[in-house]
């Protein structure tokens, strides 16, 4: 539909919601899509930016948001430029980039704005969980679903960047770079600068886990057999983690994977799925300042007593 109504003579394009996880091309899209309509000459006037985790209060809404939506523009415009056609369509863009992080007054407000000015002014919504937007404002656009970018397609672009930029790595390091980023192309691309930052041109023995922050998988590993022995071993685990710096959100976030993704015969779908409550109830302490090595080891001890039938 989005690009049907980009090729038209005169593109009409609705009010629009893209939802997806980071890294997958929301922001890109929508401004593509508004270069292939206005050109160089009218993305200034024509198109406004606004990251709404930074703006997120309701002044943000009346002020900035409707002082520009409600001004008019010309309906006639030179549409040849830099000897390409541009439509340029009679209305103006407004791109609310993370505005699940929008409070409820603000979305409520937002709700009236497009309703008023909805003839000069279309509206598209960015937020990563569409659950976080109010209903109101969910019924009033075309809502798209941006999913991770497929494994084959990442590492595709990230080995023509890599090229570009005269990098020497291996299809192995790339393959672990697609894993590391989990179909994140922003954070992908990220992790290569800094890959190039830390080790030069060549990136053949690149250290894309620990660049991103990841507890190596021989420490994950370690602290997830620990679960089949004892508290002391589960213990010693906890504590080489820890003790190397790196954080209890991390390792909770990596845990979930790798206990959903075991196909371990000795743990079974109910003691996952246990498992997975207690890692979802961590957050929480981790955010009011507890204690990392003694969520670690509540969390450890939980799954011990889990795997031996105690729980």
């Amino acid at each position: 539909m989005l690009k049907a109504q980009l090729e038209s003579e005169k593109p009409n394009l609705p009010h629009l919601l893209f939802h997806g996880p980071p890294g997958t091309g929301k922001t890109s899209t929508i401004l593509a899509a508004c270069r292939q309509m206005y050109g160089p000459k009218y993305m200034a006037t024509r198109v406004k930016e606004l990251n709404a985790s930074d703006d997120r209060g309701i002044d943000v809404i009346r002020n900035k948001v409707k002082t520009f939506a409600q001004a008019a523009v010309g309906s006639a415009p030179e549409q040849m430029q830099d000897g390409k056609f541009y439509p340029v369509p009679p209305y103006k863009i407004i791109i609310l980039d993370e505005a699940d992080a929008l409070s409820a007054e603000a979305q409520g407000c937002l709700r009236r704005v497009i309703e008023d000015w909805s003839s000069v002014t279309r509206f598209c919504i960015l937020c990563n969980y569409s659950s976080r937007i109010i209903e109101a404002l969910v019924s009033r656009c075309a809502k798209f679903r941006f999913t991770p970018i497929a494994k084959d397609q990442l590492q595709a672009r990230l080995r023509s960047v890599a090229e570009a930029e005269g990098l020497k790595v291996q299809d192995s390091g790339l393959q672990s770079l697609v894993e590391v980023s989990g179909g994140d192309l922003r954070q992908a691309i990220q992790l290569l600068q800094g890959g190039q930052k830390a080790y030069g041109d060549d990136l053949r023995c690149a250290d894309w886990a620990g660049l991103a922050g990841k507890v190596p998988i021989d420490l994950l590993r370690m602290f997830f057999k620990s679960w089949w022995h004892d508290f002391a071993s589960m213990q010693r685990a906890a504590a080489a983690i820890v003790g190397q710096g790196f954080s209890a959100t991390q390792l909770v976030s990596q845990l979930v994977t790798l206990v959903v993704e075991e196909e371990t015969t000795s743990l079974s779908d109910a003691a996952k799925a246990n498992i997975l409550l207690k890692c979802s109830s961590t957050s929480k302490p981790l955010f009011d300042g507890a204690s990392e090595l003694l969520t670690i080891l509540d969390l450890g001890g939980y799954a011990i007593s889990v795997i031996s039938g105690v729980a």
